[in-house]
């Protein structure tokens, strides 16, 4: 089966995008991703059609999966059953006084995996084989049909198993169950329970001719071995950065936003992510307005084709009813109430701040009413307030330093009570009414020989911001900080090129810098000269009249990286220690010299070469000519 990477390519997330509910009692489901060829037939009867992205899936109706094809599967309740390539599904379910009691996943063949919410009394869910029963009530894992009978695995939860013969076992959390014919169950532990690496590894063992279980034993011990240093590994140095989840909410849906780092892929509740530029993600998952109660997340991410947990999040989704919490007596006074009129979430953006308004009631002259926002809060409303109604706004932006706060809450404190209740907040960071400040972004040094820069992006906090480099005017590379880099480092190109560092953040508030920088690495680089080190010239004696005896040293400079005098940073020509000639930086504009000189009869001349490169190596060559007189 294809990694979660490659699904990124193929399947546009249609319905993550968009909320999406469907009737309590019309569809078992409806599809969330599709990969490959997947086909649907309705209630068991006609042809196979294609199945696409936003389709229901209504009781009896086939799934069929081909090779390295899948499909998910949402549930009312925010469920999701993904079913594997190679198998074939019938949903079906059992509706008692208008209301759904039991949806049953009856699997004819193949595996899927599941991540089940919590079942609301009296509803239940469970998994059929051909050989077993498999009822749970909220739990994730795999299960499937081999050539032997049911396996299962869970991460999570537990379920109760029973065979067609009345014999039952418990899975738990970190279990790993089979089904051997007339050996009946067995159960395992493994650290790789609910994985995809154990479900590939189970269906083959399995289905082999020379299937033993003393065989399948070590295989899963050598998976675990295998797997779970490298699962450490890329937990530690590749983890997905998460935007947290409010604790409560009042609508059918919660958003994922984060980050992940470049080759990650990312899986929540078993649905592939959309990864887009810089690693940023944000997908909205929705259920049934109808289906109240705790909805449980879990995200996995992949990295070199190994599956590993990376966050685990929880909310409570409920109507928006005001709470009283108990004061000093049970008894509160007659008529006494505090509920908020905003509708909830508020959505801040524009505004660049939160107003909130609600009415109450007391007849304790006494008593305080505040609205808090993190550790902002009001004066006592209640003598300001009129007919029983209040309104107080709070300003929101990262200049303020609560723009990062879910939700404001108002406390009614009463002699004999307190009431309160709580307004969420759903603070849109690309406001530029919200999200003031710009990213500050600096060089922080420079490194020519390690050929390496380092760099700080601060006031992130709480934000996502778009680091892009520019080399020479031509985009180089792009990623995404969701936390402030103090000292991050950078890899500078071979020779000096212009450097232009830009942060950008979601509302588009930008800073940048531009340099020029250097990287010149250690090289092998040396002189050759024409000739002899050494060279005797021969001058007719008695010819006095001569002053001087022309001649051309030349030298050449080799092994330059890219055959670039812009690597070089001095150059000296020297006459019997003399310094003579002395270039530096841009004069010195190639690396093959010819100069001219002068030799005097009957001496010894030593011209010596010497070039220096930026990042500080020196060589040197000399010539040395001695001129003598011949009869």
């Amino acid at each position: 089966m294809k990694h979660l990477g490659y699904l990124q390519t193929v399947f546009v997330f249609c319905l993550l995008i968009a909320p999406f509910t469907f009737a309590q009692t019309s569809a078992s489901g409806k599809v969330r991703f599709v990969l490959g060829e997947v086909t649907q037939q309705k209630k068991g009867v006609g042809n196979w059609n294609p199945l696409r992205v936003g389709a229901k899936v209504a009781p009896k109706d086939l799934i069929k999966t081909l090779v390295e094809s899948e499909v998910g599967i949402a549930l009312i309740d925010g469920s999701l059953l993904t079913i594997e390539e190679n198998s074939l599904v019938i949903l079906t379910e059992s509706i008692k006084d208008s209301k759904l009691t039991k949806t049953t996943v009856n699997i004819q063949s193949g595996k899927l995996f599941f991540d089940v919410q919590k079942q609301k009394n009296p509803n239940s869910l469970e998994f059929k084989t051909g050989t077993a029963t498999a009822a749970i009530r909220g739990t994730s894992g795999f299960i499937g049909q081999t050539n032997r009978g049911m396996m299962l695995s869970l991460e999570s939860g537990k379920m109760l198993v029973t065979s067609v013969n009345g014999d039952s076992m418990e899975v738990n959390e970190g279990e790993t169950l089979i089904q051997d014919g007339e050996k009946g169950f067995k159960k395992f532990k493994t650290r790789n329970s609910g994985s995809k690496q154990l479900a590939s590894l189970l269906e083959t063992q399995i289905n082999q001719k020379d299937y033993s279980e003393e065989k399948l034993i070590q295989e899963m011990k050598s998976l675990d071995a295998s797997t779970l240093p490298k699962m450490d590994s890329l937990e530690k140095n590749f983890p997905c950065t998460f935007v947290p989840l409010p604790e409560f909410v009042t609508d059918n849906f919660v958003t994922f936003r984060g980050q992940c780092p470049v080759d990650v892929a990312l899986s929540i509740n078993s649905s592939p992510i959309e990864i887009k530029k810089g690693g940023v993600f944000n997908q909205k998952f929705s259920w049934d307005e109808t289906t109240f109660g705790t909805k449980k997340f879990s995200a996995k991410c992949e990295a070199s084709h190994i599956q590993f947990a990376c966050g685990k999040f929880k909310v409570l989704y409920g109507e928006s009813t005001p709470n009283s919490l108990p004061g000093h007596t049970s008894e509160a006074p007659t008529g006494d109430f505090l509920f908020i009129k905003t509708a909830s979430p508020a959505k801040i953006c524009k505004q660049g701040s939160v107003t909130i308004e609600g009415s109450f009631a007391t007849i304790d002259t006494t008593a305080q009413l505040n609205v808090f926002l993190g550790n902002k809060k009001s004066p006592n409303l209640l003598p300001i307030s009129i007919n029983g109604s209040f309104i107080y706004s709070f300003p929101i932006s990262d200049i303020d330093q609560n723009w990062n706060e879910r939700q404001i809450k108002v406390f009614l404190k009463t002699e004999n009570r307190t009431f309160v209740d709580s307004l969420m907040l759903d603070i849109d960071k690309s406001c530029k009414e919200v999200n003031l400040k710009a990213p500050k972004i600096e060089i922080k040094s420079v490194d020519s020989v390690k050929c390496e820069a380092a760099m700080s992006i601060t006031e992130i906090t709480g934000d996502v911001v778009l680091f892009s480099r520019m080399l020479d005017g031509i985009p180089e590379s792009e990623q995404a900080f969701t936390q402030d880099k103090p000292y991050e480092k950078f890899a500078l190109k071979k020779g000096i090129h212009r450097y232009t560092l830009t942060a950008e953040d979601l509302a588009g508030n930008r800073s940048s810098v531009t340099k020029d920088m250097g990287c010149y690495p250690p090289t092998a680089f040396y002189i050759q000269m024409d000739g002899n080190a050494k060279e005797i010239v021969h001058v007719p004696s008695g010819a006095d009249r001569l002053t001087g005896i022309p001649r051309n040293v030349r030298f050449r400079i080799k092994n330059i990286p890219e055959n670039d005098p812009q690597y070089l940073s001095k150059l000296v020509l020297k006459r019997n220690g003399q310094t003579m000639i002395t270039f530096r930086g841009s004069q010195i504009d190639r690396l093959d010299y010819e100069f001219p000189i002068e030799l005097v009869r009957e001496e010894t001349t030593q011209y010596e070469f010497i070039v220096t490169s930026k990042n500080g190596s020196t060589r040197k060559a000399t010539k040395t000519y001695e001129v003598r007189n011949v009869q």
